[in-house]
């Protein structure tokens, strides 16, 4: 008897971790690899990725405010990127568990690569993922991101195709 209202003392109190009941503003931390795709970064291996943001997330949408940095960390040469943006992103599949969104993100980036000066340019992102946890107060999303920059670096601009892991708390 005493396993049995151990087992039912548990799942009710998970259960009560996992409803939502308001709106959340909570803190984003992200982290992933990004790889460049254009010819602006000579080196197309992979890049860290690590991100902080702040979130609103309403009903069908989450609002983001968030600042990014790329960079290689390893060997020469150097290269980085960095972007603070603002996008939203809509929900399009909302299911108990997990939610799948696509949306968008605008702002500025800078661009650096050994040899250059800082190059800086308008960022145009989108992202397309999976929320996992929505109705808890802490939740993660697996993005995949697009990122785009209009400064000019060796004749071409800055083009990233991102893997990305975040946590809202």
């Amino acid at each position: 008897m005493r396993k049995i209202l151990l087992t039912l003392a548990i799942f009710s109190s998970l259960s009560a971790f996992a409803e939502r009941r308001e709106s959340l503003k909570s803190l984003e931390f992200s982290f992933g690899a990004t790889l460049p795709v254009s010819r602006a970064y000579d080196k197309k291996d992979a890049h860290y990725s690590f991100g902080l943001g702040y979130v609103w997330d309403v009903d069908a949408a989450f609002i983001e405010a968030r600042v990014d940095h790329l960079n290689r960390f390893s060997g020469s040469p150097t290269q980085h990127y960095t972007a603070f943006t603002a996008g939203g992103n809509f929900i399009f599949l909302d299911d108990e568990l997990w939610a799948a969104f696509a949306g968008a993100n605008v702002g500025l980036g800078f661009a650096k690569v050994q040899g250059t000066d800082l190059k800086g340019g308008f960022h145009i992102g989108g992202d397309i993922g999976a929320l996992f946890l929505r109705q808890a107060d802490v939740n993660l999303d697996l993005r995949l991101r697009l990122i785009y920059n209009t400064a000019d670096i060796a004749s071409s601009s800055p083009f990233f195709l991102g893997f990305i892991a975040g946590i809202h708390f």
